[in-house]
């Protein structure tokens, strides 16, 4: 499996995490679990991005 498809695994069971954690869990807004879920990814694939770039 090439990294750049471990990262992308990562990032979106993370924001599943997150949205799963924040919405069901918690039982607080889905909206706002949905956009804590799509933010956690957007942030981990910019770090992602920016760790493959310095190998």
């Amino acid at each position: 499996m090439r990294s750049g498809t471990a990262y992308m695994f990562l990032t979106t069971t993370a924001a599943v995490a997150v949205y799963y954690y924040w919405s069901v869990v918690l039982r607080l807004n889905d909206t706002l679990g949905m956009f804590l879920g799509v933010v956690t990814a957007v942030i981990l694939s910019g770090l992602f991005t920016r760790r493959q770039r310095r190998k």
